[in-house]
């Protein structure tokens, strides 16, 4: 609306008569008229705008058709070390450093490589893939176990399953992963931004249609009233 459109709609408002006598009054109210036709054209417009975007933004995304690696195995040999590590190498076992220093060097990979269970499958891989790089980085304790120490076959046992650990994790590594995640959410919340100016610029719209219909609809009453007078 323009400054005289805003001034006549005050003048409404604030419980004022159209008048009928005046050429400015019906001058507006004439251009109040083109303003409701060409507004209603635009919502009709963006409407269909809005509908087709919110259609969009359920779009199958670019990461959706990645293939998701099956986790199974890899769920299996967590829990083998999980059962092993915690229940079976308790710290009531320890006797000695070099014991200590295999259960620390244990539970501080599985800490930095074993990501928990996530119902969330697409987070799960994800986050899987950003451990593999950390397997490496704790080198393990320089003194082995000797055969007869009451540990040796835990130990022994536990690092199997963490080099099978390692051959599932590469396994499900997904090449250029995160390029195409990234690329994806992005496309996600650029979809949602765009529906969102959209649906403000329609409501802006339909307010100004209902601005408008009020004020053709006082023209009309305060002219029915004055020939009623």
């Amino acid at each position: 609306m323009n400054l005289q459109m805003l001034a006549l709609q005050t003048i409404m408002r604030n419980g004022g008569k159209f008048k009928e006598t005046e050429p400015v009054f019906k001058n507006i109210i004439f251009d109040v008229d083109s303003l409701l036709y060409e507004t209603e054209l635009k919502t009709s417009i963006l409407k269909r705008q809005v509908n087709c975007s919110r259609r969009n933004l359920y779009k199958t995304s670019e990461f959706s058709s990645i293939q998701v690696p099956d986790t199974t195995e890899y769920d299996k040999v967590v829990d083998q070390i999980s059962n092993l590590l915690f229940d079976d190498m308790s710290y009531d076992m320890i006797t000695t450093h070099e014991q200590l220093e295999w259960k620390e060097y244990f539970h501080g990979l599985y800490d930095m490589v074993i990501f928990p269970y996530h119902s969330d499958r697409t987070h799960y891989i994800q986050m899987i893939n950003e451990l593999y790089k950390y397997f490496n980085i704790l080198k393990p304790p320089e003194k082995q176990l000797l055969p007869g120490d009451p540990l040796y076959i835990d130990v022994m046992t536990c690092r199997e399953l963490f080099r099978k650990l390692k051959v599932e994790h590469k396994r499900m590594v997904v090449p250029k992963l995160f390029k195409k995640m990234k690329k994806s959410v992005e496309e996600q919340v650029r979809r949602r931004l765009q529906h969102k100016k959209l649906e403000l610029k329609l409501k802006k719209l339909v307010n100004l249609r209902s601005e408008c219909l009020e004020m053709l609809k006082w023209s009309t009453s305060s002219r029915t009233d004055s020939d009623s007078e």
